[in-house]
């Protein structure tokens, strides 16, 4: 890989079990950079940087990025071959594990500032950094990633359908949800063997519907889908996390307009609101 200044440095091996593919293709980075739309003023977070291609579009266009990486090997390689790029930060971190609130405290410059965020993020750990970044929601005022192509259906997707999930009421309680773009594998070295897509959330100032215990309705949300091919009455009865008393759970059901009888997969994200307010009520009485 080029250097700045001109030099070729070895690209560390790829390790399968950190999901490693590297983006390689100039034009779809391009278009991830003008997807997200950044300004000169806008300090931009980066997961897996990975070789750094993306690092220095983003640093092109942003007043600086800051880019967490787990690998150590790729920390080095990208302190070395991004060095005279002054606007562009490393750190070694585990993007699912990471307080990002201590990257708000050291960059951004007033109470209303807000990153945005751009990431390949590795397939196999997608799920827990969206869960992640939804804990710090408001640092972010919008989240560009790419991901495999079926999870981005399975975050678009409308109740009723093979993928529609529990990720999905989640993430639409929290974000709204943009598919950009499409990526196909022969744009990665390694080439992995399924598709990718980019994806643009925009986290919501206020959830999408109001609940009255938000602890109690993601625990509902999880447990209607925990064994998909029970229907509601018998997932959410046989929930250890609620332990709704059969009678309850009824008139709760009911009281929501409710078949007992349907799949939780063919509950709307309103839907869910309502049921988990009822519960609420009724524990309440």
């Amino acid at each position: 890989m080029p250097t700045p200044n001109g030099h070729f440095m070895r690209v560390p091996q790829t390790r399968k079990h950190l999901g490693q593919h590297y983006l390689i293709s100039h034009p779809i980075l391009k278009q991830i950079v003008y997807a997200a739309k950044i300004t000169p003023n806008q300090q931009v977070v980066e997961i897996g940087p990975g070789t750094g291609k993306l690092t220095q579009y983003l640093a092109q266009a942003a007043k600086r990025v800051i880019a967490l990486e787990i690998d150590p090997r790729l920390c080095q390689f990208l302190e070395q071959a991004l060095k005279d790029s002054d606007n562009i930060d490393i750190i070694q971190a585990d993007a699912a594990k990471y307080d990002y609130q201590q990257l708000a405290e050291r960059y951004l410059e007033s109470a209303d500032a807000r990153f945005k965020l751009v990431a390949n993020l590795p397939y196999y750990l997608s799920t827990p950094i969206l869960l992640k970044l939804i804990k710090h929601k408001l640092l972010f005022e919008q989240i560009i990633v790419m991901l495999q192509a079926e999870f981005v259906q399975r975050l678009a997707a409308t109740p009723g359908t093979k993928a529609y999930g529990s990720l999905t009421v989640i993430l639409q309680y929290h974000m709204h949800i943009e598919s950009l773009m499409p990526v196909p594998s022969e744009c990665f070295s390694p080439r992995p063997k399924v598709d990718s897509a980019v994806v643009r959330l925009t986290p919501l100032l206020k959830p999408r519907v109001a609940v009255r215990d938000e602890g109690l309705f993601f625990k509902l949300v999880r447990a209607a889908f925990a064994q998909r091919r029970k229907t509601i009455y018998n997932a959410l009865s046989h929930a250890p996390t609620l332990n709704l008393p059969s009678a309850l759970l009824k008139e709760a059901l009911t009281g929501s307009k409710i078949d007992p009888g349907v799949r939780g997969e063919t509950l709307s994200l309103e839907g869910f609101a309502e049921l988990a307010d009822n519960v609420w009520l009724m524990h309440r009485n």
